[in-house]
């Protein structure tokens, strides 16, 4: 079932936007695609993109969790559940409506990522080789835009030790 976080912190929420939200943003970029989407499609596009943006930043976000029984990252304590951020969500929105999201890099079998894949053939036989992201590669699919607009609800401390 399709529940929009409402600011309050909800229990069961598996969004952070309604599709009025969505629509309205959508309509005011002239994004054509997510106007001829269906109901369905637009909800299951949030609730995916939710997802992701919690697995991608939650533990990265600044502040805490509004109160310890919601379900999402957002509201914070300190930030609520800002316009700015619910933005940037349906940016991630209108690029899962198109197909064009791509949410993560594949991971092979021994938790390594891999950033190409291709064959070689030799000697009668096709290899498949893969190249792999250094340590300081991310796995995620990075979208400039979208996620500088995120920024400002993000600890700095990636990567670094705290004692």
């Amino acid at each position: 079932m399709f529940t929009p976080e409402d600011g309050t912190g909800l229990l069961d929420a598996n969004a952070y936007l309604t599709v009025e939200f969505a629509d309205n943003f959508a309509s005011d970029r002239q994004v054509s695609a997510w106007a001829d989407a269906t109901q369905q499609g637009k909800e299951t596009a949030i609730i995916v993109v939710t997802d992701y943006v919690d697995a991608r930043f939650g533990g990265r976000f600044n502040g805490c969790k509004l109160n310890s029984t919601q379900r999402l990252e957002f509201p914070r304590n300190i930030f609520g559940l800002p316009e700015k951020f619910k933005e940037a969500v349906a940016f991630y929105c209108f690029l899962e409506i198109t197909g064009l999201f791509i949410k993560n890099t594949e991971i092979d079998t021994t938790g390594k990522i891999i950033v190409e894949k291709g064959v070689k053939l030799g000697n009668g036989a096709i290899e498949e080789l893969s190249k792999y992201a250094t340590s300081t590669q991310s796995p995620w699919v990075q979208y400039p835009l979208i996620d500088s607009m995120l920024l400002n609800y993000l600890n700095n401390y990636q990567n670094r030790v705290i004692r």
